[in-house]
């Protein structure tokens, strides 16, 4: 029998409930409000000491996306009977095939006709108990498909083929593949083309789509990522032809034509919307791929030249590279005084960047704002001089340098120096330092005076994460690195010398090394105060 007390609280708690300003809103917009909260993540600020039991730490627990009808529907009775007889908010919420084909077929039935969303494979404990009825639900539902996303953790894909025009309100695939997992196929998957009409977002991972048969009047969104398979460069702009009003491409491996390629010329392609392309492969490929798109000059754009396979004869070179990059940057609307080059293990990045507004800290570059970037492996055999004179150095106020630099390389760009306001040397070894201050103070005679000039408008020069000082070589305070006395030389020649600022950032170096710039005059000099890996009295002070 039920206790009377409990009765009447339980009624009262229910009258109380009803005067609410929230419970007087009719049902339509009620769902309304629960379509919109669940869309919303969810944040923790207070864990418990079972999750998180470390003293003094609060971390943030974020739930799912898209979970928040779990809230919704445990509220009270009547916010559960609402949220059951509104479609769309169940239309809202991705179905959730890994929990099992009970909650699929609940979530689909309260949906009732309007679109839905998929996501499978994404919980790896739940991988392999899908059965064939993940198969046959979606081909069933495949005319109201609005999104599907499928992760590494479904074995079995090759019926995403089927993901054509019958799928007319399909809007975004996302279905990864990954052939490293124990008992997965060995080779990736294909599939179709995926040729829906409202489709806007196409993301595969080791997936090979027909390209053959695309057709996206509306896909504003296309990434071909992994190692595999690659992609005919042919087949790929034929069917990015068909895409005008694309915003974002990303291509993970582009080849060149295979030789059965019918396609003997192509023409150009207007993408008049892109926004940022990154294309990677071989030379031929990627060398096609921007030769034939014509984009925005505000787009940002990334080229990576990967290094060459046996099959690959490699007839461009460096040069023409270099050729398109220049061509590139010179058709830009906006300005690019900003250029970043870098040198490693074989291979030569150049990025460009736009003028900030805040240009005094525009060095060390960020280097998601680069409007242009280059990647070319396999050039040991070309000088960064060389790279340096095919550039449009005219344009330049602000050089970043990541790169072992000789002494004898500056004479050859004596010229290309002339307009740069800011230099970084950043991720490099002292030696480049030592180089470029040996080769400013040697280009004068013993008078002091010189027919020509090394950097004549520089001002600021930044020190970027230049190790001057470590443990391995066992450096201490009295004992100045070459590099150093070496720029120190520089700077004190005032005559000559131009840099008002001296940053240091990310550097191994002594106080007592920062202290005697300090005493140039008319230098302003700016340190993090780093000496992490410095040896010697000075650290323990310091720290």
């Amino acid at each position: 029998m039920d206790d009377p007390a409990s009765t009447d609280t339980v009624a009262a708690r229910r009258h109380a409930n009803a005067l609410r300003p929230i419970s007087k809103l009719p049902p339509e917009l009620l769902a309304r409000i629960f379509c919109a909260y669940a869309a919303l993540p969810k944040y923790n600020e207070a864990p418990s000491a079972a999750e998180y039991s470390l003293e003094d730490k609060v971390i943030s627990y974020r739930r799912q996306i898209g979970t928040g009808w779990l809230d919704i529907v445990q509220v009270c009775h009547e916010w559960r009977e609402t949220a059951f007889e509104c479609p769309a908010l169940w239309s809202s919420v991705p179905l959730p095939l890994d929990w099992g084909q009970h909650w699929a077929r609940q979530f689909s039935a309260r949906s009732g006709a309007l679109p839905i969303d998929i996501v499978v494979g994404r919980e790896p404990e739940r991988r392999g108990l899908m059965g064939d009825w993940v198969e046959d639900f979606v081909k069933a539902h495949k005319f109201r498909l609005r999104k599907l996303v499928v992760g590494f953790f479904v074995v079995d894909k090759n019926w995403i083929h089927e993901l054509d025009v019958d799928t007319p309100v399909l809007t975004h695939v996302d279905a990864g593949y990954s052939y490293s997992w124990p008992g997965d196929y060995a080779e990736y998957i294909h599939g179709g083309s995926f040729a829906a009409p409202k489709l806007r977002d196409l993301v595969l991972f080791s997936f090979s789509p027909d390209l053959s048969r695309a057709s996206w009047p509306n896909l504003r969104n296309l990434q071909l990522g992994g190692r595999e398979p690659s992609v005919d460069v042919s087949l790929l702009l034929s069917a990015l032809a068909t895409a005008p009003l694309l915003e974002r491409l990303l291509i993970g491996q582009v080849h060149r034509a295979s030789p059965t390629s019918t396609q003997s010329t192509i023409p150009m392609i207007h993408l008049d919307h892109l926004e940022r392309m990154d294309v990677t492969g071989q030379f031929g490929g990627v060398m096609t791929v921007w030769k034939t798109l014509v984009v925005p000059s505000s787009a940002m754009v990334r080229f990576s030249f990967e290094e060459p396979t046996d099959e690959d004869d490699r007839e461009g070179d460096l040069n023409t590279v270099l050729t398109a990059t220049r061509r590139h940057m010179d058709r830009s609307v906006h300005p690019l005084p900003g250029l970043s080059l870098q040198s490693y293990q074989d291979t030569i990045t150049i990025a460009a960047y736009r003028e900030r507004e805040d240009s005094e800290d525009i060095l060390p570059f960020k280097e998601d704002t680069s409007v242009i970037k280059v990647e070319y492996y396999q050039c040991s055999s070309y000088e960064l001089p060389s790279v340096m004179r095919a550039l449009p150095m005219h344009a330049c106020k602000y050089l970043q340098l990541s790169a072992m630099i000789e002494r004898f390389w500056w004479d050859r760009v004596l010229a290309e120096t002339a307009h740069i306001e800011a230099l970084c040397l950043s991720d490099s070894n002292p030696e480049t330092t030592e180089n470029l201050a040996k080769a400013v103070s040697y280009s004068f005679d013993d008078k002091g005076e010189t027919d020509s000039t090394f950097f004549p408008r520089l001002h600021t020069l930044h020190l970027y994460r230049v190790l001057y000082g470590s443990r391995s070589d066992s450096s201490q305070p009295d004992v100045v690195p070459p590099a150093l006395v070496a720029l120190r030389e520089w700077l004190e020649r005032r005559d000559h010398c131009g840099v008002r600022k001296l940053r240091i950032q990310g550097c191994s170096v002594f106080p007592e090394w920062v202290d005697m710039f300090r005493q140039i005059d008319g230098l302003a000099v700016e340190w993090d105060g780093d000496v992490r890996l410095c040896m010697g009295p000075s650290l323990g002070a310091t720290s």
